[in-house]
């Protein structure tokens, strides 16, 4: 896998990394009909062990393949669905030009799991792509793994400024972070921030210029991190055990009934505009700039979690525009990423043109951003929930990790500080 050469003093990068597996497709604008999308499904080469262990080194079969246009709702009307065959091929016909996504599940059968002796239970992966007239393209897919800390819900969404006093009040917001593992871990000085969301393709700022950090392998680009508290052992995390991290660690229903008493939370990350409460530790805001009030957002800003290193040693990024100083968290210290896309489809006059078909992070971070979040998500009391890939016979959950946030998330009714038992597939 090729990176660019990056240098830890400050540079100015005016060349474009190889993408991977996401490929830039022209908008087919022949005059040969509806076009044809073919999806050939295949397991990612890193887990070849596991194509070999079940004879899918032609493709991966009876996969559900999913397919959307970005400019329809993301109700699941809109989705066209099919099952891959022996070759881990699906071919959708008749589709209208535009860009799309494609999401692709594989749940393993009892036999299956036990053939490839990892415990493995589903493989996911996704794309986006213009659909391109008679041409067979690929999407890679990974398997579930336990990992260590990850996301369980994040809650992006607010009501109406109208309804809060003629300001967006972002102060109830909140994430949730998991303990997958089998063993105890401690949060102190780990990270949490916000990956790079610059997804424009401006004059001055092009995509082929900003692919170098939208979709480095290397690892996650960020100016906005977040630092849990502690000494070492100050914090320690039970496997299952949730954590909650909340903006403003107050009670919030005084604001707008909709939003959730957050007093029980055990951080807050605060912030310039918002109330502190005095009983509940503080994350630092260490990053080279401040984490932005609207953080997290539903779509374009990377969610990541990370352990600790010198940012001042990192490699540095200069974007184009304004002249801000990115670095980058290497891969092998990126615990778990989220990324989010917005639902647009209710924009009157809106065209999805989504020139920058990246998420903001290379897909060994994340395959396909997701679910889709609409405006009403917040009216709706829904929040984005990681779902549950089984439950230990001690009762302990097991929540799933495929790098793809499509499909190991749902919206589900928000439940701060715990994981509900409705969230499998």
């Amino acid at each position: 896998m090729t990176k660019c050469g990056v240098v830890a003093a400050l540079v100015l990068i005016v060349s474009a990394c190889d993408p991977g597996d996401v490929v830039l497709l022209a908008p087919d604008k022949s005059d040969g009909g509806p076009p044809t999308l073919t999806i050939h499904a295949v397991v990612d080469t890193p887990y070849a062990d596991v194509a070999t262990s079940l004879e899918w080194t032609a493709g991966i079969p009876a996969a559900r393949v999913r397919v959307h246009r970005m400019e329809e709702p993301y109700d699941e009307s809109y989705w066209h669905v099919a099952a891959s065959d022996s070759n881990g091929v699906a071919t959708f016909a008749g589709l209208l030009s535009g860009l799309y996504e494609v999401a692709v599940t594989r749940w393993l059968t009892g036999a299956e799991s036990v053939q490839v002796d990892s415990g493995l239970r589903v493989l996911a992966g996704g794309r986006r792509l213009y659909v391109s007239r008679g041409a067979e393209q690929g999407v890679t897919m990974a398997p579930d793994h336990r990992g260590s800390l990850v996301f369980s819900e994040i809650s992006p969404y607010y009501p109406s400024h109208f309804e809060t006093g003629g300001t967006e009040y972002t102060d109830a917001k909140y994430l949730e972070i998991y303990n997958n593992s089998a063993g105890v871990i401690y949060l102190d000085g780990k990270y949490m921030g916000m990956g790079w969301d610059l997804n424009y393709d401006f004059t001055s700022w092009p995509c082929d210029q900003t692919a170098v950090v939208r979709n480095d392998p290397a690892g996650i680009w960020t100016n906005r991190v977040l630092q849990f508290p502690g000494t070492g052992t100050d914090y320690p995390l039970a496997p299952g055990a949730v954590a909650l991290i909340a903006k403003s660690a107050i009670d919030h229903r005084s604001v707008h009934p909709g939003f959730d008493d957050l007093t029980g939370a055990d951080f807050e990350w605060g912030g310039g505009r918002n109330a502190d409460n005095p009983d509940v530790p503080n994350l630092e805001d260490i990053g080279l700039r401040p984490m932005s009030f609207s953080w997290p957002g539903e779509s374009d800003q990377p969610v990541f979690l990370a352990e600790p290193t010198a940012l001042e040693s990192l490699p540095q990024y200069l974007e184009p525009v304004a002249g801000r100083v990115y670095v980058r968290i290497p891969g092998n210290l990126v615990l778990d990423v989220w990324v989010g896309i917005r639902d647009a489809s209710n924009i009157s006059g809106f065209t999805y043109t989504a020139p920058c078909l990246e998420a903001g992070v290379h897909r060994n971070f994340e395959r396909l951003p997701g679910p889709g979040a609409l405006w009403d998500s917040f009216y709706d009391s829904l929040s984005i929930q990681r779902r549950v890939l089984y439950v230990l016979p001690d009762g302990r959950k097991v929540l799933q990790d495929t790098d793809t946030s499509m499909e190991d998330f749902v919206k589900a009714v928000r439940t701060p500080g715990w994981i509900p038992d409705s969230l499998g597939r």
